[in-house]
Parts: structure tokens; C-alpha cells; sequence
């Protein structure tokens, strides 16, 4: 049977962020199933930020929820029509996501979370901007910015130690909320390697993500 390393930890201690866990149990298994199910020829999280944004649905669906992905509405102080990625409620606690999607290339040597941090925040705090202008014009109290990270590396390199490292690394990070999911493999010949036609290697997916409050955003 494969094995898969998955995490979860939530840094915020807000009640409205437990519901969290629940959500990233459900999204860790939906990944595995369909890994499984494709014989690891395919995953949903190393497409694009739709794919993975759909993944994270599905599992707010599968615990109670209701999800409603990249609908339209006003956003901002100008009230311009955009499109939000995605709503949900669980027992009455509601909340806007925006999300960015960010893939980190591990193809030179000795990449660890500091060599990608400042790129890391960077997407992060677009999302956050982005979350924030989607909360402006809507009834939600909660929302979240959400970086979808997937690493990947040229299958012919042995980026593995290297993986594990940055995993360990970013889970010391005060992120309000982080999701680990990847392949348990150890080395280049493990037929669980997840390889793409492009001759990548793309074994992981981790969220993290920043907790907003419309009160502190209407300040």
C-alpha cells in the first residue's frame, strides 16, 4: 500500500478556523483517492488554480458544506464587477476565499523554504489583497487568502530529502492555517512518482493560508 505524508496545523486560535480541520482531512483524502484511482497517472492539484479550488470544494461538499466557485459579484471600493473563487458555509460559519496558485521549481540544488519565502509571501499577500476587496460588498464576517504551492523538479534528479526538508520547514511557519499532502516515495525509480508528460516530477500540494475578519477590514 503507498504511504503519504499529510499535516495539518492551525496557528490561529479563532473558533471560526477550527472548522479547518475537518476541511483539510476531507481534501488530503479526495487527493489520495484520486491518485489511487488513476494509478498515479494523473492528480488534481497539478493543473491550475481552478483544478485545486475545485478539489478544495469537493471537500467542503463531502463534510456538510455548500460551495459556490467563481461566481460573479462586486468587489472592491470602486464596486466593480469581478468574480470571486469561492464561497462556502458549514453550520452557519461562512466564508469568502481568494486563492493563488504557485508552483516552486526545485530544479537547482539545495532548495529549501528560505530560497522560496519572499516569493511564498508575495503570493500569499495577493490573495489576502484579493480576499479582501471580495468581503468589502458581501455579508461574510470570514474570509481566508489561500496559496495553493505545488514543487516539482525534472524526473531524472533526486529532489526528495530536499522535499521533506522544505515540508518540515514551512510547517514551523505561523501561517493561520497550513495543509500537507504528499507521496510518501524515496527515490527516483518508485513507480508512485508522480511524473507529467513534460518529464517533471510533481509528488506534493500544500495550502496555506491568512485568516481575514470583515470587522478589521472596515475599520
Amino acid at each position: 500500500m503507498v504511504g503519504f505524508r499529510t499535516n495539518i496545523k492551525i496557528n490561529n486560535n479563532r473558533k471560526e478556523l477550527l472548522i479547518w480541520c475537518h476541511i483539510f482531512k476531507q481534501w488530503q483524502k479526495i487527493n489520495r483517492d484520486y491518485l489511487e484511482d488513476s494509478n498515479f497517472q494523473d492528480s488534481l492539484y497539478w493543473y491550475n488554480e481552478r483544478a485545486n479550488i475545485s478539489c478544495l470544494a469537493g471537500a467542503i461538499w463531502k463534510i456538510g458544506g455548500y460551495a459556490l466557485e467563481e461566481y460573479t459579484t462586486v468587489k472592491g471600493e470602486d464596486k466593480k464587477y469581478g468574480r470571486t473563487d469561492l464561497y462556502f458555509s458549514i453550520d452557519e460559519i461562512a466564508y469568502i476565499i481568494e486563492a493563488k496558485h504557485q508552483w516552486l521549481q526545485f530544479n537547482t540544488k539545495n532548495k529549501n523554504f528560505d530560497s522560496f519565502k519572499d516569493e511564498i509571501n508575495c503570493y500569499l499577500s495577493e490573495a489576502v489583497k484579493d480576499c479582501e476587496n471580495s468581503m468589502l460588498n458581501e455579508n461574510v464576517n470570514n474570509g481566508v487568502g489561500l496559496v495553493f504551492i505545488t514543487p516539482y523538479w525534472k524526473t531524472e534528479l533526486d529532489k526528495y530529502q530536499e522535499l521533506k526538508s522544505f515540508e518540515n520547514e514551512l510547517l514551523k511557519k505561523d501561517y493561520d492555517i497550513i495543509g500537507t499532502f504528499a507521496i510518501n516515495v524515496k527515490n527516483i525509480d518508485d513507480e508512485n512518482n508522480l511524473n507529467s508528460n513534460y518529464g517533471n516530477t510533481c509528488n506534493a500540494v500544500y495550502i496555506i493560508g491568512k485568516y481575514l475578519s470583515k470587522d478589521e477590514i472596515v475599520e
